[in-house]
């Protein structure tokens, strides 16, 4: 089963005096089950490529499909909700919040979908 499928993503910087262009034309196909690692130097487009599977960024051109469901085409507010619902992100600097315990940092998301404590604290 197909879990992730991206195809021809191009992603784009700038305008049109001024352009860069760090996806061009990327093809991807992740499995469930796969454990997939991102190399490349400096530069190279990895949080580029992360950001717009990911959809914390937009790709200018092609699709991203998420267990069968294109998010390419989806708005703001039905993004915000597919990631609440199916994403998970473990950023490079984890962005914890210091006033809050390990625990209560992982309860957070958990409190904001509405899960029931009994069930979060399992």
């Amino acid at each position: 089963m197909i879990l992730l499928e991206a195809a021809k993503l191009h992603k784009t910087y700038g305008n049109k005096f001024n352009k860069q262009e760090v996806l061009k034309g990327l093809d991807l196909k992740i499995f469930k089950g796969e454990f997939v690692s991102i190399m490349g130097a400096s530069g190279s487009g990895k949080t580029t490529l992360l950001n717009v599977l990911s959809s914390i960024d937009r790709v200018s051109n092609g699709s991203i499909k998420i267990e069968g469901k294109d998010i390419t085409g989806m708005k703001e507010k039905q993004l915000a909700e597919f990631r609440k619902q199916h994403l998970g992100f473990l950023f490079q600097d984890y962005n914890l919040l210091d006033t809050l315990t390990v625990k209560e940092n992982i309860l957070l998301p958990l409190s904001v979908s509405k899960t029931p404590r009994k069930e979060a604290d399992q």
